[in-house]
């Protein structure tokens, strides 16, 4: 019988969005949606302390980065004991979630466990001995992202679905275009992924940016989001500026607004003159390649286009940062 552990939030997404969140069995600590995953039992927790600043966060990421320790723990015993036969994980980062490394280690243990099993030693099999299928993600942009989605299909014996709920989310990014204004020139945008330091948001957001009608600056489709030179920032001077935090809601971005306006030359950029600064959901939507990065596409089109889009996603998941 399938049983399904998703350590990866996009990817429990994207099985419920499958019509297969019945067979999940477990989940990581970031995995909150649909509601309902959230009866699940969790397997996984964070190794750092969440509730620091942002510079004192990514001090202690680096810490265990250079010690050659994961970011996250995973509780092996309880994963043993839910017997997967799908495990769902991603290879793309270690520090945004539970990676396909920390994945293998707890693999290694449930190996050992299983060969001082009492069945074992008598010559049996225990019910969990096959090992687990590894589903291991790696998206690095858009057609990767439908590519993992086809890959969890195939894994689940569902890919006719996979294709057709592929299909329907590109349909969707289409439509977004021809209904964004069609601005010549369309704005220049900048988007934050973290913000003391300053990273940029690369990967999959530059597309997102351009479907929803502007130019991304200081970002590249495809490439890994990367610490900016905040000279390089106000050399490209953006007309509006989007904070997308890895694994921050609105109101904690909101709360390090200070971070940037203490840099140099923050006041004096054309977006923070303008007041086109938008803080953004960036847990639950730009930085979880999964099938609601096409509504982060919508939502990006809300903020570049104020005035003729219908702002259906302010106060929920995004909000000006200035008034």
């Amino acid at each position: 019988m399938l049983r399904i552990v998703s350590l990866l939030a996009s990817a429990t997404e994207t099985v419920y969005a499958l019509d297969m969140g019945q067979f999940l069995v477990g989940r990581s600590h970031e995995c909150d949606y649909p509601p309902e995953v959230q009866h699940l039992p969790v397997l996984t927790k964070p190794r750092i302390e969440v509730d620091r600043s942002s510079r004192e966060i990514d001090e202690q990421v680096r810490t265990l980065w250079h010690r050659g320790e994961p970011v996250y723990w995973i509780d092996e015993e309880l994963l043993r004991q839910l017997r997967p036969t799908v495990i769902l994980t991603q290879d793309h980062c270690e520090v945004c979630a539970v990676s396909l490394a920390d994945v293998e280690r707890a693999l290694a243990s449930w190996r050992s466990a299983a060969s001082c099993e009492p069945a074992t030693l008598l010559g049996q099999s225990p019910p969990w001995r096959d090992p687990p299928r590894i589903v291991a993600l790696k998206p690095h942009s858009l057609l990767d992202v439908w590519k993992g989605i086809e890959a969890i299909g195939e894994a689940l014996g569902v890919a006719h679905r996979a294709q057709r709920l592929v299909a329907d989310l590109h349909n969707r990014l289409v439509q977004l275009s021809q209904h964004v204004p069609q601005r010549r020139p369309a704005p220049t945008v900048l988007c934050l992924e973290w913000l003391d330091p300053v990273m940029s948001a690369g990967n999959w957001m530059p597309e997102l940016v351009s479907w929803a009608g502007g130019i991304p600056v200081l970002d590249y489709p495809g490439q890994p989001s990367r610490y900016l030179s905040w000279n390089d920032v106000l050399v490209a001077n953006p007309q509006v500026i989007v904070i997308t935090c890895c694994g921050w809601e609105v109101s904690r971005s909101r709360a390090e607004l200070g971070c940037l306006e203490r840099l140099p030359g923050w006041w004096d950029l054309q977006a923070v003159r303008s007041r086109r600064v938008y803080v953004a959901d960036g847990n639950h939507y730009f930085n979880r390649p999964g099938p609601r990065l096409v509504e982060s596409a919508y939502i990006l089109a809300e903020m570049l286009h104020p005035e003729e889009l219908e702002p259906a996603h302010c106060a929920t998941a995004w909000q000006p940062a200035y008034l």
